[in-house]
């Protein structure tokens, strides 16, 4: 369970932003589990489906921009992150102005910030915004990369979708023996309080009598254990 409360704070933050925008979970995950493929990265890829949610993708939409974005990341990893990619297409989205590493990709790829900028002055509508950015890095061949790199890395691709489904079935199970472990706690909790609240008397009494048990439950094992041999041996004696 600990193991998986960070992982499922991150899951709870996406399911959240997927209902404020009426995408449906499993939209979500699926855009986050192909982002897992490409970077093998669950925190990025977390980041960079809150921040396409945050743009206003939506399931019509969705997996254009994740097929763009891997692809660009593909093109260079070494320098650009899907996360760092996701944001600033967010902010230039809201600004009008490209900028951070999506400015960054722009140059490049020799479309140029400055001109993308000034043709999305002249796009007043959010939908259509969007669809121009994906259209500008879908004419540069970006999606298509992704697409190869998936075809012919199978064995990999494979291997980190088993991954990210283990993951994620060891967050639900987590989830599942969530309550149980808290009712654990609280009963542990008030017994602790009762006790706590006992004479210091009583609690020593206690106290003394809980060691003694520890003592000699390794003798009663032991005890039980030579017993068991002896009549053991007796059985087999009495039958010569």
């Amino acid at each position: 369970v600990p193991a998986t409360e960070e992982l499922r704070n991150s899951l709870s933050v996406l399911e959240t932003n997927a209902q404020n925008v009426g995408v449906g979970l499993g939209s979500a995950q699926s855009a986050m589990q192909n982002f897992v493929v490409v970077s093998g990265e669950l925190d990025s890829s977390l980041e960079a489906t809150s921040n396409l949610l945050q743009a206003g993708f939506t399931e019509s939409n969705l997996q254009q921009a994740v097929e763009n974005l891997a692809g660009a990341y593909l093109s260079f990893p070494d320098t650009l992150k899907i996360e760092s990619l996701a944001d600033s297409l967010q902010e230039t989205l809201a600004t009008g102005e490209a900028t951070g590493q999506f400015g960054e990709l722009l140059d490049r790829l020799g479309v140029g910030a400055e001109n993308f900028t000034a043709q999305l002055a002249l796009i007043p509508d959010e939908v259509d915004r969007q669809n121009y950015a994906l259209n500008t890095l879908a004419h540069e061949g970006l999606a298509d990369t992704y697409k190869s790199w998936t075809q012919n890395n199978q064995a990999l691709v494979e291997s980190r979708n088993s991954s990210y489904e283990f993951q994620m079935a060891m967050a639900e199970l987590a989830e599942t023996v969530q309550p149980f472990l808290t009712m654990i706690v609280e009963l542990g909790t008030q017994v602790l309080d009762f006790f706590n609240s006992l004479p210091p008397g009583v609690q020593a009494t206690i106290g003394v009598v809980l060691l003694l048990i520890a003592a000699i439950s390794p003798m009663a094992g032991i005890i039980s254990a030579v017993a068991g041999a002896v009549g053991a041996a007796g059985l087999a004696m009495s039958t010569w």
